[in-house]
């Protein structure tokens, strides 16, 4: 959506998309957003980074209430307390949600559990809790029913199964939370099954596919193309690299502390040629490798839809890190160096006996598989492991 300064009027005159909700930016007043639900209920949010690189969201309001200008002056208020090397969102009155609405209580749900996870999950989390807000928003938490709830659930069918399960879980957490805190007797999603058991998905590329997409990918805008590049090299989950800061690159390795990965579990990825050369496309400024500014690389439906691969069977961002893994134990890699390679917590590294006794950190293995794994792609693509002088 195209960036404008809002008024008062222009808010009002809005049509809500029925599928979906819209975050319509301010530039009238940087890091402001007009949230513009499906039911049409609008509302107002500041989007900054604290003093650690980790991006929050401050709910400043609805718009009912907070009319442009005074929404503009609450963004003020919280962006002197992030200049001033504070979190607005963190200092926010703990512990005691604002009232007895379901929005006050998944605004101090977001505040007190949310903020606490990685990045990747944050995002999906907080799109579930829109749409409870959204049907349920007004209502006194403790009025709703598991009647209320399951209609969610069922609404959320129409953006498929996987998205149906998703919802269930979200709602499960955060109503369970609610009545853990005791300001419900009991969570009205207690007694809601599963929808459906989550399909595994097993796709992963063999070597002709990896050939075809990194081609595709060779055609593509830089960013779109350099994300499906680094998730295949690196074995990255997508937001890792979609919100790689500039700053996490060093001279032989990609540093991503906890705040950027799935499971709160530091990570290392040695840099190869391969790797190397794919970050050299990158512009050199800005706060976020991807696109060279301050926001990171959104929109990832978009993005994906600019890798053109009409051939093969429909593919994802996860496949790649699917066929990464496939390709290390093709290769010989051994399972535990893969999963230390993924940074997978619940694999055979992370078992109790291997966590307490097996004190050897496989640093030259890694590296050895991540390089085994660069010279397998740049053979099926043709390209040159070393970097020109």
């Amino acid at each position: 959506m195209r960036v404008k300064k809002l008024t008062d009027l222009a808010v009002r005159q809005m049509k809500p998309d029925p599928n979906k909700r819209l975050e319509i930016p301010d530039s009238g007043k940087p890091g402001l957003y007009l949230l513009l639900q499906p039911s049409g209920h609008r509302s107002w949010a500041f989007r900054y980074r604290n003093k650690a690189g980790v991006q929050r969201k401050l709910n400043i309001g609805p718009f009912d209430k907070l009319g442009v200008a005074a929404a503009h002056i609450e963004a003020d208020k919280a962006n002197d307390e992030v200049l001033a090397g504070r979190d607005p969102a963190a200092a926010k009155r703990q512990g005691v949600p604002d009232d007895d609405t379901v929005t006050a209580h998944a605004a101090l749900y977001e505040r007190l559990h949310v903020a606490t996870l990685a990045q990747s999950t944050r995002t999906y989390i907080e799109a579930e809790l829109d749409r409870i807000i959204d049907a349920l928003g007004s209502r006194a938490v403790a009025s709703v029913t598991q009647k209320d709830v399951q209609r969610i659930i069922d609404q959320a069918m129409e953006r498929g199964e996987s998205a149906r399960n998703t919802t269930w879980k979200v709602c499960k957490a955060f109503f369970a939370w609610v009545a853990a805190r005791g300001d419900i007797a009991e969570s009205p999603a207690a007694k809601i099954k599963r929808p459906s058991k989550d399909n595994e998905r097993k796709r992963w590329l063999a070597d002709d596919e990896i050939r075809i997409v990194w081609k595709a990918a060779d055609a593509a805008a830089v960013a779109p193309g350099a994300l499906v590049k680094l998730l295949l090299l690196t074995g990255c989950r997508r937001d890792e690299i979609c919100y790689l800061p500039h700053a996490n690159i060093q001279a032989d390795k990609i540093v991503f502390p906890q705040s950027l990965t799935k499971n709160d579990e530091p990570h290392t990825v040695p840099i190869t040629p391969m790797i190397r050369r794919v970050l050299d496309t990158l512009p050199k400024s800005g706060t976020f490798a991807l696109t060279g500014n301050g926001k990171g690389l959104g929109g990832h439906t978009k993005a994906r839809e600019a890798i053109k691969t009409p051939g093969l069977d429909h593919w994802t961002y996860h496949d790649l890190r699917r066929s990464f893994a496939s390709g290390m134990a093709r290769l010989g890699v051994p399972i535990q160096v893969t999963e230390l390679c993924l940074n997978h917590k619940s694999g055979v590294s992370n078992k109790p006996l291997v966590r307490i006794y097996q004190q050897h950190d496989y640093a030259a293995e890694v590296k050895a598989a991540f390089e085994k794994w660069s010279a397998h792609v740049a053979g099926l693509v043709g390209e040159d492991m070393k970097i020109a002088a």
